[in-house]
């Protein structure tokens, strides 16, 4: 919480919603993957190179068809999995 990489969702989200093992921040997986893929589509209708934002909704993607549950914060739950640690 002391470097440049402090943002909302580290400062309230996680503390909030992942560690409480609540995930319920009210903002779905399903809609981060539709507006992931809007942008997508609109970088690449503007011929410009997204490959990490590609890569970000792909994960986002995995997390929704694993059904590991349906708030946004369930990426933490995926991203602890694939680690193999626990939050």
């Amino acid at each position: 919480m002391q470097s440049s990489g402090t943002n909302n969702s580290t400062q309230t989200k996680f503390k909030q919603f992942v560690l409480s093992r609540g995930f319920n921040s009210g903002f779905s997986l399903e809609l981060m993957v539709k507006d992931l893929s809007i942008a997508l589509e609109l970088a690449r209708s503007n011929d410009a190179a997204v490959p990490f934002s590609a890569l970000c909704r792909e994960m986002w993607a995995v997390a929704l068809g694993m059904k590991v549950g349906t708030d946004h914060t369930e990426m933490a739950r995926l991203s602890a999995m694939i680690a193999r640690v626990e939050l």
